[in-house]
């Protein structure tokens, strides 16, 4: 089978992703680069040159449709990372409906705030996009609920993540014996709509609390924040610390006002660690309240919030979520990851 995959840019989930299906199939990428992330030369050096198309900034250019245009033709599939990039749109209209595979993110958490005219005419625009796909791969229920929203007809498979883990270990164990449990980590873009100003209130309220931050500050009119004894701003951290950074920390919270999925929750069940996370993630479903992990809050809300933090520094609750977190199969997850992305088109 042969496959190709359309992003933004590179990840080391994705690239591992690639070189996982290129074990079992023909997968090559195409980076759009529509964004204005950058990345260092050495996010494409894990895959072979033969399986990157373009790395190229200019959004148009005869050469580059023409080469996009026929290995989408080659392909027997041709998977898009969403619908917010030309690139996207350009494959659905170009390509057979029975083709175009989108690998749907967003979920129904970050959509449709509100019953306004704007979202009324982005639904529309997405229903449109939708209606090109003939395959859907949604992350998990957040997201295959979107799919039903914008009345999507075609096949879908569940994910379950948006990624695989690519850690050169075994999962940790978590610590079941543990009783003092005050030391909450976040990891993730320090600003408004992770809701970290929550979490520093937070260490305000709750006298035993400690907190560790990971990530770059974007919302200086924050700063002030955390000016807290208590508080750590760590900066930012390589993976390969991220070991060592976990097992420093009881448990970790990411209290996003927006989070598509929240791979970071993946991140520190495999370490070991029980999470508190707000509604409006993503991933909750199939790593938070069906295995029971840890504690779902209410979004923005402080109050719940609190109270699901003193909820997780109660032995009883940790070490449950703890022994929870041991009877994870993540090689089965990673299995049925790849699964959703080979078993439509096969035969």
């Amino acid at each position: 089978m042969k496959i190709l995959f359309l992003t933004s840019i590179p990840s080391f989930y994705k690239i591992t992703l690639i070189n996982e299906l290129n074990k079992q199939a023909d997968a090559k990428i195409f980076f759009t680069n529509r964004t204005d992330i950058k990345r260092h030369s050495n996010f494409f050096s894990e895959l072979g040159p033969d399986r990157i198309l373009t790395f190229s900034p200019s959004i148009l250019g005869w050469k580059k449709i023409w080469g996009l245009l026929i290995n989408a033709h080659k392909s027997d599939k041709v998977i898009v990372g969403g619908w917010d990039d030309f690139w996207y749109w350009f494959i659905a209209f170009s390509n057979p409906v029975k083709r175009n595979v989108i690998c749907l993110e967003s979920s129904i958490f970050d959509n449709w705030p509100e019953n306004s005219f704007q979202s009324k005419i982005k639904k529309y625009i997405k229903t449109i996009f939708i209606g090109r796909m003939g395959y859907a791969i949604p992350s998990g229920q957040s997201q295959m609920a979107l799919l039903k929203l914008l009345n999507f007809k075609g096949h879908s498979n569940l994910s379950g993540s948006v990624g695989l883990l690519d850690f050169p270990y075994a999962p940790v164990q978590p610590r079941k014996d543990k009783i003092r449990i005050r030391k909450a980590l976040f990891i993730g873009r320090i600003c408004y709509e992770k809701g970290v100003d929550l979490l520093a209130k937070a260490v305000n309220e709750l006298e035993d609390l400690e907190l560790g931050l990971i990530g770059e500050m974007e919302d200086a009119s924050i700063g002030n924040l955390f000016i807290h004894p208590r508080i750590k701003l760590l900066g930012y951290k390589q993976r390969h610390e991220l070991k060592s950074v976990f097992a420093e920390f009881d448990f970790l919270v990411l209290p996003s006002r927006i989070e598509p999925w929240g791979l970071v929750v993946e991140e520190a069940l495999y370490h070991g660690l029980p999470v508190v996370i707000s509604s409006a993630v993503g991933c909750k479903y199939e790593w938070v309240i069906e295995p029971e992990t840890g504690i779902e809050f209410d979004s923005g809300n402080f109050q719940s919030l609190n109270n699901a933090i003193i909820q997780m520094a109660s032995p009883i609750f940790y070490q449950n979520y703890c022994r929870n977190i041991e009877i994870i199969n993540f090689e089965q997850r990673k299995s049925n990851y790849l699964k959703a992305f080979l078993s439509y088109g096969q035969g």
